[in-house]
């Protein structure tokens, strides 16, 4: 069944995520609080309890110079005292009938773990998403300045087949990176999404201006893990994310993503 979010049980839910995910309560706050409101929840409930559930929410695909409307499914989780039932399987197609129903064209995927992949497949996604991953070593010659979540969405995303958030969803995936640790800085060259560890993501007009924005800005004399939409030197194509759909237009591509709510 479909829960209205207007109507529904949030203590239950939030208790279902932190049993099966074991994120802290502030994070888990941060969907219950802003993006559910807006997203398109499935549960299987019976005698009031709720014993699984996903979420949709919305979200576009950049196809050549067209943009289709669709959902990235989030957040899938059962109780273990039910799961290997069958709950999922009856939510999964639940969630594709919805995607018809409404008029969408597709939902995408990030598989948490490589077995999922196998698991998604049987309901007919197909790993059409990408990442490009690589390790750089900074040379740290000059200071990033901290930017604003405005105009970090502002600036190009790279390649032009590409996943793309709605700008409520792209602000709840900042925050979610920004609750453990991520900012988002820029150089004269590039913006990024740095935790100290990782490069989430970098931006710029060209692949050029991106390493060498980012060589500039991180710290000097460390190699740091960079995922972003540049095939930079020494970086290797990354298979992340996975689609759903019958428009065999969009079959046809692979699509940069990097923004997810993994």
């Amino acid at each position: 069944m479909r829960i209205i979010p207007e109507t529904a049980d949030l203590t239950q839910l939030h208790t279902l995520w932190k049993d099966v995910f074991g994120d802290e309560d502030g994070y888990i706050d941060l969907f219950f609080s802003g993006a559910f409101h807006a997203s398109h929840p499935f549960a299987v409930i019976e005698n009031g309890e709720v014993q699984s559930v996903l979420y949709l929410l919305d979200c576009q695909l950049q196809a050549g110079k067209q943009r289709y409307d669709g959902y990235y499914l989030y957040a899938a989780a059962t109780k273990p005292q039910y799961r290997r039932r069958g709950l999922m399987r009856t939510l999964i197609e639940e969630a594709k009938a919805y995607m018809h129903e409404s008029g969408k064209d597709f939902i995408v995927l990030v598989p948490a773990t490589k077995p999922l992949y196998d698991y998604y497949e049987q309901f007919g996604f197909q790993t059409k998403l990408y990442r490009w991953a690589g390790t750089l070593c900074g040379s740290g010659r000059s200071p990033a300045d901290l930017i604003t979540n405005a105009r970090y969405a502002a600036l190009p995303a790279g390649p032009n087949d590409r996943f793309l958030w709605t700008q409520d969803n792209l602000i709840y995936a900042l925050d979610c990176l920004s609750f453990y640790g991520t900012q988002a800085f820029a150089t004269d060259n590039v913006a990024f999404l740095f935790d100290g560890r990782t490069v989430r993501e970098a931006v710029s007009d060209t692949a050029w201006n991106a390493q060498f924005g980012l060589l500039a800005a991180l710290p000097q004399g460390e190699r740091v893990a960079v995922y972003g939409p540049y095939a930079l030197p020494g970086f290797q194509k990354q298979p992340y994310g996975m689609l759903y759909t019958t428009d065999h237009a969009l079959l046809s591509r692979s699509y940069y993503m990097n923004f997810a709510l993994d």
